[in-house]
């Protein structure tokens, strides 16, 4: 194996060139780290390189993509999509539908860009859905309220449900409603409100065949595939019955938490030691468990898509802390990793 302070000189070396913008190099320094498979010892390299990736945004296949660090920034990328009713399909740790203050103006401003295409209105929608966890009620009281699919990892607890939703609305706000009572609150409304649609919760962390016809039978040809990598590794707590009662951020199976290892003392050879050992094999465990989960994702909308079913817009949120910007839900070592493995298995998907 090549030595430690080897592989870190040419690799640094490299890096240079990437924050030139050579995306080539960057898929060189990836591949490097791939190879290697050395999480916790690398872990500091793959978050620099995570930092660089920024800079990098492609469409996957012929499908317009965003790739965004807080879910609530994908509102930007849609209002400027020309969207058709179809069905929303998210992979995702949380249902992401918080209440946004003053959201009666979202479709106003949505109507102000359609006519007069001043970016103006995106950045007054934007500040408004300032919150990370109001992606998708942000996008569904712009744009509109669509069929909704949420697909839910195998640590989250909540109950899969089909119902009718609409959205209700006074002088300053916006709100989603169902037509049933959730865990004692009233959401109905009236029978009369002219436009509903459904919202479908899917538990595809173990998802069966009646599941998977559960998503076929709510999905448009064309659907906007929504998702989030905290679907696949997420920091939180780990689950306790008080999640029904004030929900906190859950944990995903198998999570390592992170170690800081000082790599500034002089000759420090705590890279050889027992408890690096230790969290590397625990890593090596956890990572096993995310490619197991990303290739059931992929094999879930290869499956799809040989019935018909193609995204017509395509967003990825990481939903990592980079500097304290954003909330860190998917672990910042590992997000790179992920964001890597999901992209390039939808581009072999579509090209």
């Amino acid at each position: 194996m090549q030595k430690l302070d080897e592989f870190v000189n040419v690799f640094s070396k490299k890096m240079c060139l990437v924050k030139k913008r050579d995306e080539k190099t960057f898929q060189k320094l990836i591949s490097m780290l791939m190879k290697r498979r050395l999480f916790a010892i690398d872990q500091d390299l793959w978050k620099e390189l995570y930092l660089q990736n920024r800079n990098f945004v492609t469409d996957i296949g012929k499908i317009p993509t965003t790739y965004v660090m807080k879910h609530n920034e994908i509102l930007s990328f849609y209002m400027r999509q020309n969207i058709p009713d179809v069905t929303f399909l998210r992979f995702d740790t949380h249902s992401d539908l918080n209440e946004i203050k003053n959201s009666a103006l979202l479709p106003t401003f949505y109507e102000k860009y359609l006519k007069t295409g001043n970016a103006k209105y995106i950045d007054k929608a934007q500040e408004l859905v300032w919150d990370i966890g109001a992606s998708k009620s942000g996008v569904l009281m712009t744009t509109g309220i669509k069929n909704v699919v949420w697909c839910m990892p195998s640590w989250v607890p909540d109950k899969q449900i089909e119902i009718n939703y609409c959205i209700k609305s006074n002088k300053k706000n916006l709100k989603l409603s169902t037509d049933v009572v959730i865990n004692d609150i009233d959401f109905s409304y009236s029978k009369n409100i002219s436009e509903t649609k459904t919202y479908t919760k899917v538990q595809t962390g173990k998802l069966t065949l009646t599941g998977f016809e559960k998503i076929v039978k709510r999905l448009s040809r064309d659907y906007i595939l929504d998702v989030d990598l905290d679907y696949f590794v997420c920091n939180g707590e780990k689950f306790d019955e008080s999640y029904f009662k004030i929900p906190f951020d859950l944990k995903s199976a198998n999570r390592t938490e992170f170690v800081d290892f000082n790599q500034n003392i002089p000759r420090n050879r705590n890279f050889e030691s027992d408890e690096l050992l230790k969290y590397e094999n625990s890593l090596q465990k956890e990572i096993e468990k995310i490619d197991r989960r990303i290739h059931l994702f992929l094999k879930l909308i290869s499956a799809l898509k040989k019935l018909g079913f193609k995204p017509y817009l395509i967003s990825v949120c990481d939903s990592s802390n980079i500097n304290s910007v954003s909330n860190g839900y998917v672990p910042t070592n590992l997000a790179l990793y992920v964001h890597v493995k999901v992209v390039n298995g939808l581009k072999k998907i579509f090209g």
